[in-house]
């Protein structure tokens, strides 16, 4: 794992040079281990012409759930008070179980 200034060195390089190979060459020279793999690579320089930065994104947090989902499950909770929650997912095409409020 690449840490944020190998990451900031890299874009810098690969700028000052346009090419993947000799950045990787410049890499392995200056930080004396393997250069992470081109792919990697590519998502660096796209995460950075897109954001501007080689921080990594943080998620957006904990899933939505429609408030039609919420009704409809304490619908039938209502109606059924004794079912199980991983039945009723599974009727209802509920991914997580954990996901509901």
């Amino acid at each position: 794992m690449a840490t944020v200034q190998e990451k900031s060195m890299f874009v810098l390089w690969f700028f000052e040079t346009k090419s993947v190979i000799t950045t990787q060459r410049r890499f392995r020279t200056t930080y004396k281990k393997d250069p992470p793999s081109d792919n990697s690579m590519r998502r660096w320089l796209t995460q950075f012409q897109e954001t501007g930065s080689v921080l990594h994104r943080k998620g957006a947090g904990r899933p939505s759930t429609s408030q039609e989902n919420v009704d409809r499950i304490q619908e039938t909770f209502t109606r059924s008070p004794r079912k199980s929650t991983r039945r009723d997912c599974q009727e209802h095409c509920v991914q997580d179980p954990c996901a509901l409020p």
